[in-house]
């Protein structure tokens, strides 16, 4: 069982030939609009892989988030803790890809405002079986989550973008803390491997991954 918590948005995706930015015009030669961010794609590449997959989130109670849980139904994720919010609009996040090298720019929405008005998540899905997959969004929810999957003897996986006080007190509960280059390089000052026994300092029985 993988139960994931955390950001949940739709992706509208452009292929550009390239991220000239002093350009007036940046041409795209593709568009997809599709379910994103961290927590709904890992729960829907889950699903794929065969695993009963959890997604606790929030979207708005509007077309963009009837799409986004059409979709991961589709694919076989459980959707029943996916919160609909009359008041907090669905997050659109713009993602584009330069064509030839695969990089990748986001624009994406200040979500810190939306995210402290949200309401408390059900967390039941998560018990002794269950893999818990958190990105830092919703910290208050995560971090309870992260407490009740540590008390039921669950796993829990981390996803991180920053080293942010609320990252740092998810890092401490976490047996597979993810970080990407840029949170390392922050967090250690620029030196990887002195990031990565930062992190075993805070969570002894983590096991840090830099990508």
């Amino acid at each position: 069982r993988v139960v994931g918590l955390g950001l949940c948005v739709i992706d509208h995706v452009y292929l550009v030939e390239s991220f000239d930015l002093e350009s007036a015009r940046i041409r795209y030669t593709r568009h997809l609009e599709l379910p994103g961010g961290m927590i709904a794609n890992a729960a829907a590449q889950a699903a794929r892989l065969g695993c009963e997959a959890h997604l606790i989130s929030l979207v708005g109670d509007d077309p963009a988030g009837r799409a986004v849980a059409q979709e991961l139904r589709r694919i076989g994720v459980h959707t029943r803790r996916l919160l609909r919010s009359r008041e907090l609009p669905t997050t659109i996040s713009v993602c584009c890809v330069e064509r030839r090298s695969g990089e990748r720019r986001f624009l994406v929405a200040d979500r810190r405002a939306l995210e402290r008005r949200a309401p408390e998540f059900d967390l039941s899905p998560i018990d002794a079986r269950s893999v818990l997959l958190v990105d830092g969004h919703f910290p208050r929810q995560a971090l309870a989550a992260a407490e009740r999957a540590r008390a039921a003897g669950g796993v829990v996986v981390a996803d991180l973008n920053r080293p942010t006080p609320a990252a740092l007190r998810l890092l401490r509960l976490c047996d597979f803390p993810i970080v990407p280059e840029e949170f390392a390089r922050r967090f250690g000052t620029g030196d990887l491997r002195r990031a990565l026994r930062r992190i075993a300092e805070l969570a002894p029985r983590a096991r840090p991954i830099v990508t």
